[in-house]
């Protein structure tokens, strides 16, 4: 379980008469980038001011690191990295002197990180603060906050005043530092910019949770199965007597046979493949990348092109990484409780799985170009698999009890060791 960084409590500060915020409860974990959402006015910096004991809190507890943020103010600024809504720098003093001075108070002795980081913000270290514009002023704020190389940033309101080329770097260097480690928290009344910064990271997650449960599940289950058929030796008189793997078009010959059980079992987990597919898909849109409204075409550096093929790569990583762990939790569990199964064939049916999520991953991703922002993915996947299962299953059986049928009937027309005139 990731450790807390920063835990909110009832946090509530009021201003006499007037409500800043009201017990406000949140938990942002380490390595984790929290987007804080929410209208101007309604309360965002004040909570950001409070985590950083600038404001006292009316009621309710805010720690960073296990430390409290008023008590320990001090403590704790030694491994945040902040940048407040506006900034207020001296005016008289040179972008590179201001830097300076900000290195010099959290000990940063390298000089080569505040250069690199202006090259790639294009801002002018000679230049005089006064003389600066507001976007320019942000950019200050933006290096000496992630200067320190620290542990936390906060962030209020980052974007504002950025052109768009600018912003798609900011994006970049925040990647950067969250995958060294950081944990970002970020405040913004604009949902389509801590979406993108969010996206990303809950896809990871995702994608590793699904390969992860897909690859425990089989590996457990496959010994249990088999041993379920290798100590009666044959299977149990309950499941061949009820009919169970005759109901789900499964036939008792086939799952007697060295790949038998296995493969009753990647079917079904194909249904779980198909789902994870599906939904991957579906949830990777939303409605800003299929319209031309002015928010897409002025504020995205990035064209409907370029956004569409990395959302197509993070499809076709995900089931490329559940594929994988699932062939070789397979392999493995096949290996160590079932030796001596035919390795051309198992690949054959592990690859399946593969096959099946890469086509319902797919068609989710077309689903989702068509019909963006759909509010339940993870229901419409699971019906449209289940629906999928439920007409092959269903044809199946049927085409095979009319060939039973057809060969019975032939069968009693033919004579024994004649011919059917």
């Amino acid at each position: 379980m990731s450790e807390p960084v920063i835990v909110l409590n009832k946090l509530t500060k009021s201003y006499g008469k007037h409500r800043g915020i009201e017990e406000i409860n949140f938990t942002v974990d380490r390595g984790e980038i929290f987007g804080f959402i929410g209208p101007n006015g309604a309360g965002k910096s004040t909570t950001i001011r409070t985590l950083m004991g600038l404001l006292k809190p009316t009621g309710g507890t805010a720690s960073i690191f296990g430390l409290d943020c008023g008590r320990q103010a001090s403590e704790i600024a030694k491994d945040v990295g902040y940048l407040p809504g506006e900034n207020c720098y001296y005016n008289s003093m040179k972008v590179k002197e201001m830097l300076l001075y900000t290195a010099e108070l959290y000990g940063v002795a390298d000089h080569n990180r505040m250069e690199a980081l202006a090259e790639r913000l294009n801002l002018d270290l000679s230049r005089r603060i006064g003389d600066l514009s507001l976007g320019n002023k942000k950019k200050v704020g933006i290096i000496s906050a992630l200067l320190p190389s620290p542990k936390l940033l906060i962030m209020d309101e980052p974007t504002s005043g950025l052109d768009p080329l600018i912003q798609q770097t900011f994006y970049d260097l925040l990647k950067e530092e969250n995958e060294r480690g950081t944990t970002i928290f970020l405040s913004s009344h604009v949902l389509s910019e801590v979406q993108r910064l969010c996206e990303l990271k809950q896809s990871r997650k995702y994608i590793l949770i699904w390969a992860v449960s897909l690859a425990i599940c089989i590996f457990s289950m496959t010994p249990v199965y088999y041993g379920m058929v290798e100590t009666a030796g044959t299977l149990p008189t309950g499941f061949a007597q009820g009919g169970f793997f005759e109901t789900v078009g499964v036939s008792l010959e086939l799952l007697t046979m060295p790949l038998g059980m296995y493969s009753f079992l990647t079917g079904f987990f194909m249904i779980a493949g198909g789902i994870f597919g599906m939904h991957l898909g579906l949830s990777l849109h939303t409605k800003e990348c299929t319209e031309n409204t002015a928010e897409f075409l002025y504020t995205k550096p990035c064209g409907r092109q370029m956004i569409y093929k990395g959302k197509l790569l993070c499809v076709l990583a995900g089931v490329c990484v559940t594929g994988i762990s699932y062939l070789l939790a397979s392999f493995f569990a096949m290996m160590l409780f079932h030796p001596g199964f035919p390795a051309r064939e198992f690949w054959l049916v592990a690859g399946s799985f593969v096959l099946i999520t890469l086509f319902f991953a797919l068609l989710g991703t077309m689903a989702g170009i068509f019909r963006p922002n759909n509010r339940s993915p993870l229901l419409t996947a699971g019906l449209v698999v289940f629906v999928e299962y439920c007409i092959t299953s269903f044809s199946r059986t049927f085409f095979e009890n009319s060939f039973r049928k057809n060969m019975q009937y032939v069968t009693e027309k033919i004579p024994r060791g004649g011919l059917l005139v």
